[in-house]
């Protein structure tokens, strides 16, 4: 069964999602890692205004995605897997929605260059 949970906008990503990440490019989702408060995190950044204040071990934070890329930032399609990883809150899943803005942002984009011309 594939792993699946809510990313930091609340959106639900699982394995074999599409994403974009910390990397350029387009990422398949492969793998999620659970991470989990240790006493050594805690006493690090636990302080009143540390990431973890009112945390207590054993508490699960963000996760780390583990993801192969399926394309580059230039939509061309790659044949070797490249594998890398990253903290969940830098990765955002590609649904039909973000492409359409995309599509979007590049129409107006390619009309203002356009007019540029002139």
């Amino acid at each position: 069964m594939k792993k699946k949970l809510h990313n930091h906008l609340g959106i639900p990503i699982a394995e074999g999602d599409i994403i974009t990440t910390y990397h350029k490019g387009y990422w398949r989702l492969v793998k999620i890692q659970r991470r989990f408060l240790t006493k050594d995190d805690i006493s690090r950044f636990g302080g009143a205004s540390g990431p973890y204040a009112g945390k207590k071990v054993g508490d699960e934070y963000s996760p780390i995605f583990v993801y192969e890329q399926v394309m580059t930032e230039n939509f061309k399609p790659v044949t070797r897997k490249t594998r890398k990883e990253c903290d969940a809150s830098y990765c955002q899943k590609v649904t039909k929605d973000i492409i359409t803005k995309m599509q979007a942002d590049f129409n107006d984009g390619c009309n203002q260059l356009a007019a540029l011309l002139k």
